[in-house]
C-alpha cells in the first residue's frame, strides 16, 4: 500500500494533545518569526504588484492579506501572504531537507482558519501547521539528493493539503484524493535560481494555494491517483535526482515531528551565507 495512506491516517489521528511541548513551542516561535519576516518584507520588490493583481481579480473576501488589509479568497490570501513571508529569504528553514516550511504552512493555516471563522481554535491552528511542516519536510528528506527542483516548490503542496485537510476535518479518502490531485500540480524547478528570477519567491505560495485547491476539489468528489508516492509515475520516481529514501517518509511518524528540526534565521540571506 502506498505510504500516502499512512500519512493520511497521521493527519486524522494527530491532535494537539499528542504534540510534544517543544514542538508546540517551536510552532509558536515560527508564527512570530513568520509575521516578523512579513513585516520586514511587506514593501519588498513585487509585493505591491502582486497585491494589486490579486485584489483586481476579485472573488469572495475570506482571508486577510498580511499588513496590506484587503481580503481575498483563502486560496489567494495564502498565496500572497506566503510570498510576503518568503520574499526576503528571512523565513525559517529545515536544514536537512532544504525546505522553508513556515512560509507555506503558516499562511495556509491562517487563511483557512479565517475562512472557517469560529470553527478553528488556536490549538487547531498549531496542529495544522505542525502537520503541514512535518509532511512537507519528510517528503523532501526522501528525495534529498540533487537540486533539479526547489523542494519547497514540490513538497510544500503536500503539507498544505495536510494542513487544510486537518482544519476541514477531511476523511481518509478525501485526504488521499487531495494528495493525488496535488501530484498533478507540482512545480518548483530550480532554474529560477540560475536565472535569478523574481518568481522564485512565489513558489511556496503557489504550492500553498494549490494545496487548498486540491482539498476543495477532493471534497467536491474529484478523485486523484492513490499511488501518489510510490507508483510507477509517483512522487518518488518523478522527482528523484539520484537515490531516494522512502523509509524517511514514515520513520518515527507521530513520534518525531520535523518542525522540531527547523531553525530560524537571524539575518536575511541564503542558507550558505
Amino acid at each position: 500500500m502506498d505510504k500516502i495512506f499512512t500519512l493520511a491516517d497521521h493527519v486524522i489521528n494527530t491532535e494537539f494533545d499528542n504534540l510534544p511541548k517543544d514542538v508546540i513551542d517551536k510552532a509558536k516561535l515560527f508564527i512570530l518569526d513568520s509575521l516578523g519576516a512579513a513585516i520586514a518584507a511587506s514593501d519588498s520588490t513585487g509585493i505591491q504588484e502582486l497585491v494589486n493583481l490579486m485584489t483586481g481579480l476579485g472573488g469572495k473576501k475570506e482571508s486577510t492579506i498580511f499588513l496590506h488589509g484587503p481580503k481575498l479568497t483563502a486560496m489567494d490570501a495564502a498565496l500572497v501572504n506566503s510570498v510576503i513571508v518568503h520574499s526576503l529569504d528571512l523565513d525559517d528553514l529545515h536544514e536537512d531537507s532544504i525546505v522553508h516550511p513556515s512560509s507555506c504552512q503558516i499562511p495556509v493555516a491562517f487563511a483557512v482558519a479565517e475562512q472557517l471563522k469560529n470553527k478553528v481554535s488556536g490549538k487547531d491552528l498549531i496542529t495544522a501547521i505542525v502537520l503541514g511542516g512535518d509532511i512537507s519536510c519528510r517528503l523532501a528528506n526522501s528525495v534529498i539528493s540533487g537540486m533539479g527542483f526547489i523542494r519547497s516548490g514540490i513538497c510544500g503542496i503536500f503539507g498544505a493539503v495536510a494542513n487544510t485537510a486537518k482544519l476541514h476535518g477531511c476523511n481518509r479518502d478525501e485526504i488521499v484524493n487531495a494528495m493525488g490531485i496535488a501530484l498533478s500540480q507540482l512545480a518548483g524547478n530550480a532554474q529560477v535560481l540560475k536565472d535569478g528570477a523574481l518568481v522564485k519567491r512565489l513558489q511556496p505560495g503557489l504550492m500553498g494555494r494549490a494545496g487548498i485547491f486540491s482539498v476543495l476539489l477532493a471534497e467536491s468528489g474529484i478523485k486523484g491517483p492513490e499511488n501518489v508516492l510510490e507508483g510507477q509515475f509517483g512522487f518518488l520516481e518523478l522527482y528523484k535526482r539520484g537515490e531516494v529514501y522512502p523509509e524517511r517518509i514514515v520513520k518515527d511518524l507521530g513520534v518525531v515531528y520535523e518542525m522540531s528540526n527547523v531553525s530560524v534565521k537571524p539575518y536575511v540571506g541564503g542558507r550558505y551565507i
